[in-house]
């Protein structure tokens, strides 16, 4: 990888594409060609370096000049011979060389590398990315596209146009999740990620959002995602786009639709029957809504990701992960894939797949990570697809989670000064709308996640820049300086509001038919939320059952309650019962149960269901048996 010389940059200008009513966006500009007049792209004194549509030229070492020794000769700073100590007879020798090691290189090359420097003829020879080597590579070379964007054997690879040269280029992006963000918002975020210096936005797709229920698809409003990928590439910003189908991202269940639970047998993240039944379904739809905006396609999406940190799960099913990659390729998805995992050697095999680039996941070191990544892909550009940049919040922290600037720039300089190509996990903070936050086990406990998910990023939840995001600017400006670097941005707006008096309150219970949805449904023993007959996603259930008569203060047990348990007796607070979320929750209160029996409900809360590890399988609602005193259990239940 090629190490950059900052005193040396200079500045070129970026374009913008602009969208278009057919799904697919036209093609931004070219990087600016070179000023040399030279036809080469190759100088004299500077190497060209493409950053996205972000042209960096940089001098060679002093040190480095005129030094390196070959033949007969040494190799001046214009790559050209130096006759001055060559005899005839030494200059002839050297051209038989070359000649012979050209020859030798074409015959046994099954297919030629792309040097570090554009190719004087862009279609000379095509260009197979990963993702299409092997038995579709001869057939499907993405060069055969006026534009395109792949990889060679040690880097990224852009071609904007047909008369373009191909070009090498790295990919400095930023994680900004159109759905944590309100749709007004998306194109000041994405200002605000290239002003910071970078070429790419990268995001997830959640599909339950998209596909709450079976069959049914939303992509309006939060989850109007083609929206979002033509703002990007108003913007002039490539794309990563991580569709799963699982994708983690402190997300209610990692995105997966709580409505593949009512499946008793299903396995998540697997070559289940039943499983993959759905996730093909899902991806039909999603798959060739997306294929379009692909870059050879005229759109900004120049990578995609394989399922996602499949080796840190430990199931070890590589057959699902060719089934998951199989599916994008025959819905037409031929751009770069990349997998990404942990950096450890088990994680990167385990959750790698055939055709896809290994990327991994970190938070510090990056000279081990890389060193790590290196052991099981020698070849290819390095790339962390998440630099996390700060971290989450879960209920019942001490404090706000916060990871400092410098200590993010610590790792963050080297990378750039390698050449690595990066993802800043997150560029811009966001919410959980709609109840959508996920939860882990964390030392045995259960642990959901705040609303909040602004991550102590670089650019806030409200959408404010902080000292990290300075910081971050500066050193891509640094390495990579450009004209984006120079756009104006600002903190969003605030408005102050008068306060609101409330002087008004209504009871819960006599307003039950304008909070609840459709009828109540019975059962003998309480439901899951995800049961095909209740079908509650996130939110509440209301419980409820008659008890007769009881001695007073009686024990009522909750066995395994996911996740929190209000307890009513006609219609009197009882008490909470909740699942281990804090070291004094408890599954048992004591109750007063009049003479002529009484009303029990229980209004039991999802905090958000595991998005990460073992317990993916994560139902919600009453999931054990409900028992009054030592032996009786209650049955007979209604839920609304």
């Amino acid at each position: 990888r090629v190490e950059p010389q900052p005193s040396t940059a200079t500045t070129a200008t970026i374009g913008t594409g602009s969208s278009s009513g057919s799904g697919t966006t036209t093609p931004p500009p070219s990087p600016l060609p070179s000023p040399s007049p030279s036809p080469s792209p190759y100088h004299d004194d500077a190497k060209v370096i493409s950053v996205g549509r972000i042209i960096r030229r940089r001098s060679p070492s002093p040190s480095k000049q005129g030094k390196k020794k070959r033949v007969g000769g040494t190799l001046g700073s214009a790559g050209s011979w130096s006759a001055a100590s060559c005899s005839k007879q030494q200059a002839l020798q050297s051209l038989l060389v070359a000649l012979v090691l050209c020859v030798t290189v074409f015959f046994l090359a099954p297919t030629s590398p792309i040097h570090t420097h554009a190719h004087h003829d862009p279609r000379a020879r095509d260009v197979h990315p990963l993702v299409m080597q092997g038995s579709l590579a001869a057939s499907r070379p993405l060069s055969r596209y006026p534009r395109f964007f792949g990889l060679s054997n040690s880097s990224f690879v852009v071609r904007p146009t047909a008369d373009s040269p191909v070009q090498d280029t790295l990919l400095l992006s930023g994680s900004v999740h159109y759905f944590r963000l309100h749709p007004g918002t998306w194109a000041d975020r994405l200002r605000k990620l290239k002003a910071a210096g970078c070429n790419t936005v990268a995001t997830y797709v959640p599909w339950n959002l998209h596909e709450p229920r079976p069959g049914e698809y939303n992509f309006e409003g939060i989850a109007n995602l083609l929206g979002f990928l033509e703002e990007a590439a108003e913007v002039g910003l490539f794309v990563i786009l991580r569709p799963g189908p699982y994708i983690c991202a402190e997300w209610d269940a990692g995105g997966l639709p709580s409505w593949l639970l009512r499946d008793p047998s299903i396995v998540l993240r697997s070559s289940h029957v039943g499983y993959m039944r759905a996730v093909t379904s899902w991806f039909s739809r999603l798959l060739p809504m997306v294929a379009s905006y692909q870059y050879h396609n005229g759109g900004p999406i120049v990578a995609m990701q394989v399922e996602n940190e499949y080796g840190n799960y430990g199931t070890g099913d590589p057959q699902y992960l060719a089934q998951v990659r199989d599916l994008m390729l025959g819905h037409g998805i031929e751009c770069v894939l990349i997998t990404a995992d942990g950096a450890h050697v088990d994680s990167l095999l385990g959750g790698g797949v055939a055709g896809a680039l290994k990327t991994v996941t970190m938070r510090k070191d990056p000279a081990h990570v890389f060193s790590e990544l290196a052991k099981v892909q020698p070849d290819g550009p390095a790339m962390t697809s998440e630099f996390w940049s700060g971290w989450f919040d879960s209920w019942g922290a001490a404090n706000h989670s916060v990871r400092p600037a410098k200590t993010v720039m610590s790792s963050l300089e080297p990378m750039l000064n390698s050449g690595a190509s990066v993802n800043l996990y997150m560029f811009a903070g966001g919410s959980h709308f709609g109840l959508r936050s996920g939860a882990l086990v964390h030392e045995g406990k259960f642990s959901p996640h705040v609303t909040s998910y602004d991550y102590d990023a670089p650019v806030t939840e409200a959408g404010d820049l902080t000292h990290k995001f300075d910081l971050i600017r500066r050193a891509i400006g640094t390495y990579y300086p450009t004209a984006a670097a120079g756009l104006a941005v600002a903190n969003s707006t605030k408005r102050a509001f008068a306060p609101v008096m409330m002087s008004q309150s209504a009871s819960f219970f006599s307003h039950l038919d304008a909070v609840t949805d459709g009828p109540s449904v019975a059962g003998v023993a309480p439901l899951n939320f995800e049961h095909v007959d209740l079908g509650a996603d996130a939110g509440f259930v209301l419980y409820s059952t008659r008890l007769d008569s009881y001695r007073r203060h009686e024990r009522l047990t909750l066995h395994s309650v996911h996740d929190r348990a209000t307890v009513f007796v006609d219609g009197v607070f009882a008490g909470i019962v909740e699942r281990d979320v804090t070291a004094k929750a408890r599954d048992a209160i004591f109750v007063d149960v009049p003479s002529d029996g009484a009303v029990l409900d229980i209004l039991v809360e999802n905090l958000g269901r595991i998005n990460y590890g073992a317990g993916l399988h994560d139902r919600k609602g009453l999931l054990g048996p409900v028992q009054i005193g030592r032996h009786a259990l209650i049955h007979n239940w209604e839920h609304r």
